[in-house]
């Protein structure tokens, strides 16, 4: 998976940004066979001189129009113009943000959920496939463990599964909400939350590392030094292993 070379916390504005043109954005990645920016941003290159055709062909064949007709229809291509400038500059915001194409959907979907239904073992499994998660059984188990099979006080009031503290130093689908437990980060719904754990791994790992790496990185969870034979149980009762 592609890193960001420097983290920094997204607000609110900025989150909802993403949210706003996941459709547009989405639709045009379809478009294009590469899912880098240079294609993305000739596919706007050439809907820009297409527009500008059009602008010629219409004056051909209307030449005859009064010229409020012709004031009208410059006007159009004007605007039309205007959203494709924009749409370059959200695009911008969206690829400075997201660090690969699923993740970039994930986040948009979610964002756009007005009332979430509660998580699930399965519900939250089902999110971590759609941006291939590195090692799922383990962030499920942490769910479980963490929220007290959702039930936690952290979870019902800041949408947070994991007991993951506000984030300083690192991009997060973090809210800037305040709540009665401010220590803890706040979410929009708990699948956001979710992607923000699959966030964390990202920005400790340049690409996935070896299930002993990873379990090492787990022990910052938790001063237990039995934290993962916890996890494991967890994993073995939901008979994933």
């Amino acid at each position: 998976m592609k890193k960001e070379s420097n983290y920094s916390i997204i607000d609110s504005e900025s989150l909802e940004t993403v949210g706003t043109i996941y459709a547009t954005e989405n639709a045009v990645r379809r478009m294009v066979k590469s899912h880098s920016m240079l294609y993305e941003r000739l596919f706007l290159i050439l809907a820009s001189l297409a527009i500008i055709s059009f602008a010629g062909l219409a004056f051909i064949i209307g030449r005859t129009s009064t010229t409020g007709e012709i004031r009208e229809q410059q006007a159009i291509i004007d605007t039309l113009s205007i959203e494709l400038e924009m749409l370059a500059i959200q695009n911008d915001e969206l690829m400075n943000f997201c660090l690969n194409e699923k993740m970039n959907v994930a986040i948009g979907k979610y964002l756009r959920v007005k009332k979430a239904s509660e998580p699930t073992v399965d519900s939250i499994y089902a999110i971590l496939y759609e941006v291939d998660a590195w090692y799922p059984d383990y962030i499920v188990a942490q769910a479980i463990l963490e929220s007290a099979t959702f039930t936690s006080n952290v979870y019902k009031s800041n949408n947070n599964l994991f007991g993951m503290k506000m984030v300083y130093k690192r991009s997060t689908t973090q809210t800037e909400k305040q709540t009665d437990n401010p220590v803890y980060g706040h979410y929009k719904n708990w699948q956001l939350c979710v992607l923000d754990r699959v966030l964390w791994d990202m920005h400790r790992f340049k690409e996935k590392p070896s299930i002993e790496e990873y379990e090492k990185s787990l022990m910052q969870y938790a001063e237990d030094t039995e934290y993962i034979v916890k996890l494991k149980n967890i994993i073995k009762s939901n008979g994933k292993l």
